[in-house]
């Protein structure tokens, strides 16, 4: 059996390849939230972002349930797509509620 071993550098962005000082050397864990990048700095999204897909993936959810009910608009071609499609959604939404949520804690 054949293994391939590929070294790849680190990157010039991160502190470890800069030779700054990272979180781990002032006995802090690197653990990654909701508002946080990699490196520790605060992200702070928009919340029209957050309302944008609150909005898109409701709109999903109300288009497979009228489909689910009604047969409206693709004459209800298989329930287990619909239901499946209804649940991607409300785990879009809770996404995004949950961002809102992570959002306001931060400022």
């Amino acid at each position: 059996m054949f293994v391939f071993q590929v070294e790849i550098p680190p990157l010039a962005c991160l502190p470890e390849a800069t030779g700054s000082p990272s979180p781990a050397d002032y006995g802090m864990e690197k653990t990654l939230v909701a508002s946080q990048d990699p490196r520790g700095k605060q992200v702070h999204v928009p919340k029209a972002l957050s309302f944008t897909g609150l909005i898109i993936s409701g709109l999903i959810v109300i288009l497979f349930l009228a489909d689910l009910a009604a047969g409206f608009p693709f004459g209800r071609t298989s329930i287990l797509l619909d239901v499946a499609f209804m649940v991607c959604g409300l785990i879009a939404a809770y996404l995004s509620w949950s961002l809102l949520g992570a959002e306001r804690q931060a400022r």
